[in-house]
């Protein structure tokens, strides 16, 4: 005599698939993003090098025309040219303004 065996079948869980297909979604994403940023994160620090070594050399370009105009703005320099071009100084119409905070009453 034969036994017939009835093989169960075996019922899959389309609930569980969606959440395993989601799950391995949501990692491939996470992975990717996280590489993205990283990118990212390192061409800022590329360009914040790039800029700071601008503002340095901007503030030191500033810190030299200061310097020059300083030294072009000398009294004696500005006399020797006036006297060089037939200019002379004359005492009489110069007025000194000193700057007072305090307020004059009428």
């Amino acid at each position: 005599m034969v036994k017939i065996v009835k093989q169960k079948k075996i019922k899959k869980n389309k609930a569980l698939d969606v959440c395993t297909v989601i799950c391995a979604i949501s990692i491939l994403l996470f992975l990717s993003s996280m590489l993205f940023l990283k990118a990212l994160n390192y061409n800022l620090s590329i360009e914040e090098g790039m800029v700071s070594k601008d503002i340095i050399k901007v503030s030191n370009d500033v810190a030299n025309l200061e310097l020059e105009v300083k030294k072009l703005d000398t009294r004696e320099r500005i006399l020797t040219i006036a006297q060089e071009n037939g200019l002379e100084v004359d005492q009489n119409s110069i007025v000194s303004v000193i700057e007072d905070t305090e307020e004059y009453e009428d």
